[in-house]
């Protein structure tokens, strides 16, 4: 289980994944989220985006953007893609919304499973 907490906007990581994930074909993984309402400071709930890039830190294009996760119970969540590009990283950011605003928060993020080819919806 890891913990991302957002300072101001927002915090990432980056990961390689072992195949590039080549464009117009679909692919599939899934993840749970929840939130602590207890975290030294960080407490109010964000939403977690997801990009695939090229680069390690890079956010080319957005796969998946959760809803405020305020909940403590784990909520699992199917995301579905097709890149719009060949793609080597998946970015992983804790968000709040646009700007420069002040959201001391946090996301859980667990159970992510390995990315999978899916048919087209």
């Amino acid at each position: 289980m890891k913990l991302l907490k957002a300072k101001r906007t927002f915090e990432s990581i980056g990961q390689r994944v072992s195949e590039t994930m080549i464009e117009g074909y679909c692919y599939q993984f899934n993840i749970d989220l929840a939130h602590s309402n207890s975290y030294s400071g960080y407490s109010k709930p964000i939403k977690l985006r997801i990009y695939t890039a090229n680069k390690k830190c890079g956010d080319q294009q957005l796969i998946f953007e959760s809803p405020m996760i305020e909940d403590e119970d784990w909520q699992n969540f199917t995301i579905k893609f097709t890149p719009e590009k060949d793609y080597r990283y998946l970015l992983f950011e804790a968000f709040y919304k646009e700007g420069w605003f002040k959201r001391k928060g946090n996301i859980l993020v667990d159970n992510i499973t390995p990315i999978i080819h899916c048919n087209k919806a």
